[in-house]
């Protein structure tokens, strides 16, 4: 599985809308053997100092990546509805 860069990780966080924010650091957690598992530490003027833990999908061993994802939305709403 491919390590990811800064690069990749700016472009990624900016999904989430971080944008103003600086990635301060980022660094492998955990040492899994199927997902990458990264730890990623943002600043940013609003918000202050804060982290987020980003998992990175092997698309080799979970294909396709959307169906896994429909599903993992699918049984997140389930559970929600159950809670509820």
């Amino acid at each position: 599985m491919k390590e990811l860069t800064l690069k990749d990780i700016i472009g990624i966080m900016n999904y989430y809308d971080v944008e103003d924010g600086v990635v301060e650091k980022f660094m492998a957690f955990g040492e899994g053997h199927i997902n990458g598992t990264y730890l990623v530490t943002i600043t940013d003027k609003k918000r202050g100092r804060y982290s987020y833990i980003l998992q990175s999908i092997n698309d080799k061993i979970f294909h396709p990546v959307e169906k896994l994802m429909e599903n993992f939305v699918a049984v997140t709403k389930y559970c929600h509805k159950k809670i509820k």
